[in-house]
């Protein structure tokens, strides 16, 4: 049998490691949402003419990229909390007591310091609100009439 067990100091820093992987995560879902969302709107506008028989769900492919990034957030989001409690235990095993009144490591602070649950509450509502604006979009974009359709009467 070999002594290879971790310290706190390895553990500390591998879970820290994870924590920002998943920090980074977090930041490419938003974009894995909006770029195709975006991407695909602007298809499907410019060759609207082209896709006269196209069903109208198709419409709706890119409040199906904001649902499935949303939900991938949201995993994420739960994963990192259980990262973050187990560094905060972590800490405590290290450091102990806290010294004078003051938090010692990072965890702690942000745990006396921020509010994760109004962080989570105010992600959601911003995924709800570019979700109901894809659905909006996806709903009214095949109704509305190409510039090229408009009567384009000469201004005397």
């Amino acid at each position: 049998m070999g002594t290879d067990k971790l310290t706190h100091g390895a553990e500390f820093e591998l879970i820290h490691d994870q924590i920002t992987l998943y920090q980074r995560e977090l930041a490419h879902t938003w974009l894995w949402a909006v770029i195709p969302a975006g991407a695909v709107y602007t298809w499907l506008s410019l060759n609207r003419l082209k896709l006269d028989t196209l069903d109208r769900l198709v419409w709706f492919i890119p409040a199906c990229f904001v649902a499935l990034c949303s939900i991938r957030y949201v995993l994420f989001w739960l994963h990192l909390s259980g990262l973050v409690a187990y560094l905060h235990k972590l800490e405590e095993d290290a450091f102990g007591a806290i010294r004078n009144g003051k938090p010692e490591g990072i965890a702690r602070y942000n745990k006396k310091h921020t509010h994760p649950t109004a962080l989570f509450v105010g992600a959601c509502l911003v995924w709800l609100i570019i979700f109901g604006c894809c659905s909006y979009l996806s709903w009214k974009l095949p109704e509305a009439k190409m510039i090229s359709q408009t009567n384009t009467a000469p201004v005397k």
